[in-house]
C-alpha cells in the first residue's frame, strides 16, 4: 500500500506549537531583552545592508509550469523536509515544485491510472539564471524532492525509492525503499546533514519507530530502531534531538523519547536538546532550560560538523557541540520573531555561513497561522546571513515593498558566495561578499 500521509507527525508538531504559544506568552510578559544582539568579539564589523530588488538575476518558474492557481498543492510536499530550491555546486542550482495530473477518464476503466503527481526540478546557472537543464518524475505520493550533494551530484528521493544522479544528470544507482510502501507505514520527517553526506529518514512501522541512515555518495543504507524525535538534526557524524515536559508530562514528537541525564523540574516547562554520535558515543546534555523567557533550547540544527544553531520563537544561539555560546541574538515579540514549524535557518555546505529568514509580526500581535507553516517565513520582514568566522550577521536582505510575499525557500551556495530565495515559483539570486 503506498503511503500518503504522515498523520501523526503534523498532529505532534501542533501540540509543541501549543507549547510554544504559551511560552511566548512568558517571553512576552518577561523578557526585556528582545531586539539586542550580542557577540563574544568586540571587534566592530561594518554589515551590508541590501534590499529584495537588488537581485543578480530572477527567473519566473510559471511559464514552465509552476501551478499558480493551487497554493497549497506545494505545502503537500513536506516542506518541513524538502527545499523547493538548493545548491547542487556552487554553479548550479536547482529549483523543485510539485504539478498534480488531471483526473483519470473515467470511462476508459481498463486503462491504468498515471501517478497523481510530478515533481520538476530547474536547473539554473546560478551566475546568470540560464535554465541548463529540466527533469521530471511522476510520484505517487507528494513527499518528493531534491537532496544536494554539493559537488554537482544530488538525490531523487520519492517514497518509492531514491535514486543518486551525477553532475551531468545520469541517474548512477537507485536505492528502493520497500519499508514505506509497507501497510500501516508513515514516514515522519527526513534530516540532512549540511555537507549533504547524510540523510536519516524516520518513519513508523506498526507504530514503532525506526530509522534509515544513508550515506549518500554510495546510498549505502542502514536500518534500525530508534528514538528520535521530530526535533531532530543530523551532522556528519552526529545527532541533536529535543525532547520537552510540561509538568510531569512529556510533550514529544514521536512516540519514543531521546532522554538526557535526569534534572528537576523547579517551572513549569522543561526543555532540553541532547547530542548522540553515529557510532554510539554516550548521548550528552546540550542545553536545558525550565523557564522560557529565553527559549533558545527549543529547535536544534546543525550548520557544520562542529557549530550548532539553537533557536526558539523569540532567540537564536550559536553554540559548539560542548554547549558553549558564542553568539546570542534575540527578536522583539511586538516586531519580529523566528518561525517555529518551519525552516529559517540554512547553512552553506562548506560550514563558514549561515541564513536566517526572519517573519514579521504583523499588527503587533502574535498568532500562528492556520496549522503549521513549514516555509522558511510566511510573513517575511528580512534574510540576514551571518559568518562564523566573524561571528556575527554581516549581511542583512531587507524585503523591499513586500516583494517577497512568502519566502517558500531559501538557499547558501556550498561556499557561501551567494543567496537565492523562492518567493513562491519565482528565484531570486544574490550576490554575496567574500569577508
Amino acid at each position: 500500500m503506498a503511503l500518503t500521509s504522515r498523520p501523526m507527525s503534523r498532529v505532534c508538531r501542533l501540540v509543541f506549537l501549543c507549547v510554544i504559544c504559551v511560552s511566548t506568552a512568558l517571553a512576552a510578559h518577561s523578557s526585556s531583552s528582545a531586539g539586542s544582539t550580542t557577540v563574544n568579539s568586540a571587534k566592530k564589523k561594518k554589515r551590508i545592508e541590501a534590499s529584495s530588488d537588488q537581485f543578480v538575476w530572477r527567473v519566473d518558474l510559471h511559464p514552465m509550469g509552476y501551478p499558480a492557481d493551487d497554493p497549497m498543492l506545494q505545502r503537500r510536499r513536506g516542506l518541513q523536509d524538502f527545499d523547493t530550491l538548493d545548491f547542487v555546486s556552487d554553479t548550479v542550482e536547482v529549483a523543485t515544485f510539485l504539478t498534480q495530473e488531471a483526473p483519470h477518464d473515467l470511462r476508459r476503466r481498463d486503462a491504468p491510472n498515471p501517478p497523481p503527481y510530478t515533481l520538476h526540478a530547474v536547473f539554473l546557472d546560478a551566475a546568470s539564471g540560464k535554465v541548463l537543464k529540466t527533469i521530471e518524475w511522476p510520484v505517487e505520493d507528494a513527499n518528493a524532492g531534491i537532496f544536494s550533494r554539493y559537488d554537482g551530484s544530488f538525490l531523487f528521493f520519492s517514497t518509492e525509492r531514491i535514486v543518486l544522479y551525477s553532475a551531468d544528470w545520469q541517474p548512477v544507482k537507485e536505492l528502493p525503499l520497500p519499508q514505506l510502501q509497507e501497510p500501516h507505514a508513515s514516514l515522519l520527517d527526513i534530516a540532512e546533514s549540511p555537507s549533504g553526506k547524510v540523510i536519516v529518514i524516520r518513519f513508523l512501522q506498526d507504530q514503532s519507530p525506526f530509522c534509515i541512515r544513508i550515506i549518500t555518495g554510495t546510498l549505502e543504507g542502514a536500518e534500525k530502531p530508534c528514538e528520535l524525535l521530530s526535533r531532530f538534526t543530523i551532522s556528519d557524524e552526529r545527532m541533536a534531538a529535543y525532547k520537552g515536559r510540561a509538568g510531569q508530562q512529556e510533550i514529544n514528537s514521536g512516540p519514543v523519547v531521546v532522554l538526557g541525564p535526569p534534572s528537576p523540574l523547579p517551572g513549569p516547562f522543561d526543555f532540553s536538546i541532547v547530542i548522540s554520535a553515529n557510532s554510539g558515543e554516550a548521548e550528552h546534555l546540550l542545553c536545558h532550560t525550565s523557564q522560557q523567557p529565553d527559549d533558545d533550547c527549543i529547535t536544534p540544527q546543525f550548520v557544520s560538523n562542529g557549530w550548532i544553531v539553537l533557536r526558539g520563537l523569540l532567540t537564536l544561539v550559536l553554540s559548539d557541540l560542548e554547549g558553549h555560546e558564542v553568539f546570542r541574538q534575540s527578536f522583539d515579540i511586538e516586531d519580529t520573531y523566528l518561525d517555529p514549524a518551519g525552516r529559517p535557518v540554512q547553512p552553506s555546505a562548506d560550514g563558514s555561513r549561515f541564513a536566517l529568514a526572519v517573519d514579521q509580526n504583523l499588527g503587533g500581535q502574535f498568532s500562528f497561522h492556520s496549522s503549521a507553516s513549514e516555509l522558511p517565513a510566511e510573513f517575511p520582514d528580512r534574510i540576514q546571513v551571518f559568518d562564523i568566522g566573524m561571528d556575527d550577521w554581516f549581511y542583512i536582505l531587507r524585503n523591499k515593498k513586500k516583494q517577497f510575499q512568502q519566502i517558500w525557500g531559501l538557499a547558501l551556495s556550498p561556499s557561501g558566495n551567494r543567496l537565492a530565495v523562492d518567493s513562491g515559483g519565482v528565484i531570486q539570486t544574490y550576490a554575496l561578499p567574500a569577508m
